[in-house]
């Protein structure tokens, strides 16, 4: 639970802080070993975007949008596969001008995402709705399931739940809960799949 929680361009809890049950945190890899494993996966999402396995449309990749070195704590909270993500703050930006007190009366808990897709001046909102139309090219992009999918098979070694948001959230979700649980390398035979039906 923290005020904020965004998908784009990484699962994350702005600010973050968060607060998480032990149950959930006991699952996650610990720290340094975490930062190991996105600086290897970081480099794989540089060769893959080369090879034209990712698309990267939405946002120029960057060592904090990858989880490089100290920028993969940024990351750590969000990245389990089994994160059921839920924030307090007000959808409404009108409603955060003033005092904290003020702000802290319109707080309300509910399950995430409940806002846009990304912090406000990270991503175009209007943009990013057409781009998710643009299917070829969305279901490869890196900042959706392609690169989320990837990144749980490298660090966890499972996806989420059927049942899980993600797959109702993500462009094409079922498509991609379906190709995730055949393993790691459906993301890449996915990916080819589609390139050859684009060419």
């Amino acid at each position: 639970v923290e005020q904020s929680f965004y998908p784009l361009p990484f699962l994350h809890f702005t600010g973050n802080m968060f607060s998480a049950s032990c149950g959930y945190v006991k699952n996650l890899l610990p720290p340094s070993t975490f930062e190991e494993q996105m600086n290897n996966i970081a480099g794989d999402a540089l060769l893959a975007q080369v090879e034209d396995i990712y698309t990267s449309k939405l946002a120029r990749f960057n060592e904090r949008i990858l989880g490089s070195y100290q920028h993969s704590i940024e990351h750590w909270i969000g990245a389990h596969p089994d994160l059921k993500p839920c924030d307090i703050a007000p959808t409404s930006t009108d409603k955060l001008d003033g005092t904290i007190l003020n702000q802290m009366q319109h707080y309300s808990w509910s399950s995430a995402p409940r806002r846009g897709s990304a912090p406000p001046g990270h991503l175009n909102g209007d943009g990013e709705s057409k781009f998710r139309l643009r299917r070829k090219v969305a279901l490869r992009e890196y900042y959706y399931l392609a690169g989320n999918v990837f990144r749980w098979h490298t660090l966890y070694h499972k996806v989420p739940d059927a049942n899980s948001w993600v797959w109702q959230w993500f462009p094409d979700g079922q498509l991609w809960e379906t190709a995730a649980r055949t393993g790691a390398y459906a993301v890449n035979e996915l990916s080819n799949q589609l390139i050859s039906e684009e060419a």
